[in-house]
């Protein structure tokens, strides 16, 4: 008897190669500077348990029958969905840091431009308005 899966090997199996290769080649670009420290650790915790998974998902589209192995399969889905939850838990935690990150940078863009924005107002009210002068 042929087992009933979702999705050949000959196509899920490359697609994982290539997808594997992405997320290598993403966590070895995240070790540049542009990517801060807190941020770069985050997403390579997200792309080691993208990996990790990455053969899971194959297996449970491509080598499990439900109706042959149905508590294999029940597991390797439970696992891929507790992956994806703990994902989603990541993003929301890289969104944080990230949105953080952008309001330190305006807090002190803010500190560093209010003095010479201060002055500026000042000098205006003491020179009064400039459209008076005309009329």
């Amino acid at each position: 008897m042929l087992a009933v899966v979702h999705i050949l090997p000959s196509i899920s199996i490359p697609i994982a190669i290539v997808i594997a290769m992405l997320i290598v080649w993403y966590s070895w670009r995240l070790g540049s500077d542009h990517v801060p420290p807190s941020r770069r650790k985050i997403r390579r915790m997200t792309l080691l348990l993208m990996l990790v998974t990455l053969p899971i998902l194959v297996r449970a589209l491509s080598y499990l029958d439900p109706s042959i192995e149905p508590t294999q399969y029940v597991v390797s889905w439970l696992i891929i969905l507790v992956a994806m939850m703990i994902l989603v838990i990541f993003a929301a935690i890289d969104i944080f840091l990230t949105a953080n990150a952008h309001a330190r940078r305006q807090e002190a863009n803010i500190r560093r431009d209010a003095p010479g924005l201060f002055k500026a107002l000042q000098s205006e009210i003491d020179q009064g308005p400039q459209g008076d002068r005309d009329a």
